[in-house]
């Protein structure tokens, strides 16, 4: 957690010694820049829903030009990287939904940003005077700066070199192989953020030679992309066995705050379509129902809103063994939801047709 204590009621209440300030006309000084970094640390930049093409996901999500606000009760969540809830937006609609069990008296965070550990560390202390102190961040100080900087200069390589066709796939796998051994082995997470740009370039670099070995090794990859990202993946997965909290191969019961919606579900989709590729249509199946199921637990709605947001990754994938429409919605319904909260706010966006949504 990341801020103050939470106030022990709603509204909170206005302490006696509070002091009314004409910004026009200030009788005390007023501390500029520190009132922009309470507002630049505490605003939430609501996301447009639009569809998303699976050929520019990346594992980070920076949209420029958005608009930004303080919200009245949102805003009053205090941050951690890995929290026990996450937020969503619908128009100027803010969605809160829990993405674990929360524990009566447990305190609601959200993530106020999403991002590698350095661009985190840039951002935070800048607003609020001291980094994070969630779980994860706890596990990313007991690396090295040597260890920072190595995995800094891998990703600079990967990003400069490795995206290239003419790249060897057995060249990145050996940087892969050092930048995991960056990774203190005490950590008490397996969430490895930049680790996940590796698996996914490895996944997309075999997926291209288009056999059945490649096409069952990218499926590989793309799994580690998801688990560096903090899902908890069952690789065994089957419908006639299903393992306790498996009844897909998410679990829906401990999501990760990590990462924004979209790269996720789109993983998933691709893993889908490279199950029926294989001719695994139950594992096909399974996987697009764990997308259904991932947006129905993160936001609400389902199916509706996958189609709309992930129309284009679904054209690209081609027919798939499942018929979106013809899924019931109540078969989607996530086992696990603590806590919603729809705070309907200020209107941000003009954006009528979403906010209805």
């Amino acid at each position: 957690m990341l801020g103050p204590p939470p106030p022990p009621s709603y509204p909170p209440v206005v302490s006696d010694d509070s002091v009314s300030v004409d910004p026009l006309r200030p009788e005390i000084n007023i501390d500029v820049a520190r009132l922009e970094g309470i507002f630049s640390y505490n605003a939430l930049n609501p996301l447009p829903i639009g569809p998303f093409h699976s050929r520019i996901r990346r594992p980070l999500e920076t949209p420029t030009d958005l608009s930004a606000a303080v919200y009245a009760l949102t805003s009053m969540f205090n941050h951690a990287c890995l929290a026990n809830a996450g937020w969503q937006s619908l128009g100027d609609v803010i969605i809160i939904r829990a993405r674990r069990p929360i524990a009566a008296g447990e305190e609601i965070t959200i993530p106020y940003t999403t991002g590698y550990y350095e661009d985190c560390c840039r951002f935070l202390p800048s607003m609020i005077g001291r980094p994070c102190d969630c779980q994860l961040c706890e596990d990313e100080r007991k690396d090295t700066d040597e260890d920072r900087r190595t995995r800094i200069k891998y990703l600079a390589k990967l990003m400069s070199e490795g995206l290239s066709i003419l790249k060897p796939v057995i060249e990145i796998q050996q940087w892969a192989q050092e930048f995991q051994g960056t990774y203190s082995p005490s950590r008490s997470t397996m969430i490895k953020l930049e680790m996940a740009s590796f698996n996914r370039t490895l996944g997309d670099k075999v997926r291209n030679l288009m056999n059945e070995a490649a096409r069952k090794e990218a499926v590989e990859y793309d799994m580690r992309v998801l688990e560096n990202q903090g899902f908890i993946i069952e690789r065994n997965y089957s419908a006639q066995k299903v393992q306790p909290g498996f009844a897909l191969p998410v679990d829906l019961r401990a999501l990760p705050t990590t990462t924004t919606m979209r790269a996720p579900v789109a993983g998933m989709i691709l893993i889908a379509r490279s199950y029926q590729i294989l001719g695994d249509n139950e594992n096909a199946e399974a996987w697009l129902k764990s997308a259904h199921a991932y947006v129905a637990t993160v936001i609400g709605s389902g199916k509706y809103l996958l189609i709309n947001m992930f129309g284009p990754v679904l054209d690209e994938c081609g027919a798939l063994p499942v018929d979106l429409y013809a899924i019931p919605t109540t078969t989607i319904r996530p086992p696990v939801v603590d806590m919603t909260i729809i705070a309907k706010t200020y209107h941000l966006v003009d954006n009528q047709e979403s906010a209805e949504a």
